[in-house]
C-alpha cells in the first residue's frame, strides 16, 4: 500500500518503479553464458570414501591424515528391517564389540537402533574406542560380511 503525504508529487509524477533483482552470491562475477552451443561446464565425479574407492593404501593414507588413535568412533549402518531387525543389529553389535578394545566393553548408551519409518530398514549406531586403524578396517570387513546390510558410514 502506497500512502501519500499531501507533499507528496501526483503519482503520475512518479517515475516508473523497477525491481531489480540481484544474482544469487554463487553467480556473482562469472561472465554470462553466451550461447547454447557452448559446452556444458565440467561434471565432477562424486567423492566416495570407502575400500572400494581406491583401494586400501588409498583409505590408509586418508585415515593417517585426519584419525588421531585411539578415539571413540562410530560405526553406523543400515541394513534389513522388518522380522531381521533384531538379528542385524545383533550382527553389527558383534562386530563392532569384537574389534573393541577388550577392556571397554559396549555400555547401552553406546549403541542406537533406529528403525525406518516404514520399518523395512533398520539403522545401526555403535560407539566404540578404537586404536589402530586396523581394528577400523576390521570392523568395516565383518559388517560387510553379513548379507543383510545396504549401506555403512
Amino acid at each position: 500500500m502506497l500512502l501519500l503525504l499531501p507533499s507528496s508529487p501526483p503519482l503520475a509524477a512518479l517515475p516508473p518503479a523497477t525491481c531489480r533483482r540481484r544474482a544469487p552470491a554463487r553467480l556473482r562475477g562469472r561472465p554470462a553464458r553466451s550461447s547454447a552451443d557452448d559446452p556444458p561446464p565440467p561434471q565432477r565425479a562424486p567423492l566416495v570414501l570407502g575400500m572400494d574407492a581406491g583401494g586400501e593404501a588409498d583409505w590408509r593414507e586418508l585415515d593417517a591424515k585426519v584419525n588421531k588413535y585411539p578415539s571413540v568412533r562410530e560405526f553406523r549402518c543400515i541394513g534389513e528391517g522388518g522380522e531381521q531387525t533384531e538379528a542385524f543389529a545383533r550382527a553389527m553389535l558383534a562386530a563392532a564389540a569384537s574389534c573393541a578394545a577388550p577392556d571397554e566393553p559396549l555400555r547401552r548408551e553406546e549403541v542406537q537402533v533406529r528403525p525406518s519409518r516404514t520399518g523395512k530398514y533398520v539403522a545401526v549406531s555403535v560407539f566404540v574406542t578404537v586404536t589402530s586403524f586396523e581394528q577400523v578396517k576390521a570392523t568395516y570387513d565383518l559388517m560387510k560380511a553379513d548379507k543383510r546390510l545396504r549401506y555403512f558410514i
